[in-house]
């Protein structure tokens, strides 16, 4: 090989070494930079407030808000689908019993079965109206019925599509019978069975709604209720009378209260879950005796005006205010100071009791040992009305 060859080749070889390290110097810039990148994105995340409960819908969708009136009897537990629900409201029907209003968002294809449904009264249209619902029951009272007409109601009344019989696969809009449990607390039907009826050339209601939720939300932070007045709640206790008692319990690791009622720890049927509550709020009610046609001892419980009781979540408790000035309009939630409260990102649930029942708010405080607290000092009973 000649000498003109040998310095050609050493040229190229230096050439080839020359590249392999500039490209050497490249990637392993890139390297750092996207270690730099990952290291700061990491931070990020390290730094951004934790979201401790799941998002129970999406605050932009516009699918309408469907609720279900659910059976609180004994024989129709446990209810189907719960922790499925953004938001429960309880209250007092007759015969000492208590009934549930469930609300579903977003959740067409995920409840395939919700209930045991039973039937409607009327002051539960009045937070079935404030939430803007497709309002779904099997049968109502007079009042109610009266009602359903009179405020013109997006009324789904399962009694028209109760086949009375186990599922149907091929039946979209059917309410059925399920033979685990007993007549008339076995009736269920899904969300997407509702949205069908509704959707019917026959009946036509919205489907999509703008109305906001009743509550402000805490989406991006963890709401820790703090200052002189709040109390620490980790049993709570609200009752209709001493055989319908109801505790919520705090469980720390997981921040939410579990609900126990007639001395049973309540379940979701569907996933055998236990049911799960991230807001409490527990308010006392005039609730008087009323008269109507069948004469069955049905209630009636004020709505409008200023409730008075507890918001709960996190093991701590705040006195708070519930105002509603008319049976359309949406409930106001204000501190005794009357701000406005914002609630935690989770499941929700409403207990309304009567006026002549303490709701009770228990902890363990290391400065004030243990605290026992109640809404009233002295209930006043409310005056019942014929």
């Amino acid at each position: 090989m000649g000498k003109g060859n040998k310095i050609k080749k050493g040229a190229i070889i230096l050439f080839i070494v020359i590249i392999i390290l500039i490209t050497g110097v490249v990637l392993a810039h890139k390297f750092l930079n996207m270690q730099e990148v990952k290291e700061k994105a990491q931070e990020i995340i390290k730094n951004e407030p934790k979201q401790t409960s799941p998002r129970i819908f999406n605050y932009n969708s516009k699918e309408r808000p469907v609720a279900v009136m659910l059976d609180n009897n004994t024989n129709a537990w446990p209810h189907s689908n719960i922790n499925n629900t953004y938001l429960i409201y309880e209250m007092e029907v007759e015969g000492g019993e208590s009934r549930l209003m469930a609300l579903f968002k977003d959740k067409q294809d995920v409840v395939k079965q919700v209930g045991p449904i039973r039937s409607a009264r009327h002051y539960f249209l009045d937070y079935a109206m404030e939430n803007d619902v497709l309002y779904a029951h099997i049968g109502q009272s007079p009042k109610a019925e009266s009602d359903l007409k009179t405020l013109k109601m997006p009324d789904i009344n399962g009694q028209l599509y109760d086949t009375l019989k186990p599922r149907n696969e091929q039946n979209e809009k059917e309410f059925w019978r399920e033979k685990s449990k007993v007549r008339p607390h076995n009736a269920y039907t899904s969300i997407k069975n509702l949205f069908n009826i509704a959707k019917d050339p026959k009946v036509k209601y919205a489907i999509e709604s703008t109305v906001k939720p009743s509550f402000k939300y805490s989406i991006d932070k963890e709401i820790e209720l703090t200052g002189e007045d709040v109390l620490d709640a980790t049993k709570v206790t609200g009752k209709y009378n001493n055989n319908n008692k109801t505790v919520f319990e705090y469980d720390k690791e997981k921040k939410e209260y579990t609900k126990t009622s007639k001395g049973k720890l309540q379940k979701d049927e569907a996933s055998g879950e236990v049911y799960t509550i991230k807001n409490l709020i527990v308010l006392n009610a005039p609730t008087s005796d009323l008269t109507d046609p069948e004469h069955k001892g049905r209630k009636d419980v004020k709505t409008v005006g200023t409730l008075e009781g507890y918001y709960i979540t996190n093991g701590k408790a705040i006195k708070i205010k519930a105002t509603k000035d008319s049976r359309q309009g949406k409930t106001k939630y204000t501190d005794l100071k009357g701000n406005e409260i914002e609630v935690n990102d989770g499941r929700t649930y409403i207990m309304i009791v009567p006026m002549d029942e303490k709701i009770v708010v228990e902890g363990e405080d290391s400065a004030k040992g243990s605290v026992k607290e109640t809404v009233k000092e002295e209930p006043k009973k409310a005056k019942k009305t014929r």
